[in-house]
């Protein structure tokens, strides 16, 4: 259904309504053709991560905040303070922030389409 509203050009009707005049609608139009991209039936024709990164990364306004204050995420109200010994990948968990795990992982040299020709499916 979602591809069909996309190729009907109808695109801004899959966004949220609640988010209304928080984003630009051509960065809207570009962020859901860009999901359309990751919909592809043949596995071949969907982009990569590296190709994603590359796409949003103009579209994201908000360079310096946590990956969950952006998704509009909450922290639980226990969260005990960090061990000093935690590696700069715990901190990065424990605070939740997807951006610096995603920038540890690369500098690490984490390939995430390597072995993507065994990966495990829910379709059969």
């Amino acid at each position: 259904h979602a591809l069909d509203i996309i190729r009907g050009k109808n695109a801004l009707l899959l966004m949220d309504s609640s988010l209304e005049g928080q984003y630009a609608n051509d960065d809207a139009t570009k962020l859901v053709e860009l999901a359309s991209k990751c919909l592809q039936f043949e596995a071949r024709e969907r982009p990569d991560t590296k190709f994603l990164l590359t796409a949003v990364t103009p579209l994201q306004k908000q360079k310096e905040a946590a990956s969950h204050v952006l998704m509009g995420l909450t922290k639980t109200a226990a969260v005990l303070p960090l061990p000093t010994m935690l590696s700069p990948l715990g901190k990065a968990c424990a605070r939740m922030d997807l951006t610096a795990i995603h920038d540890i992982l690369l500098k690490t040299g984490y390939k995430d389409e390597e072995g993507a020709e065994n990966e495990l499916s829910f379709q059969e």
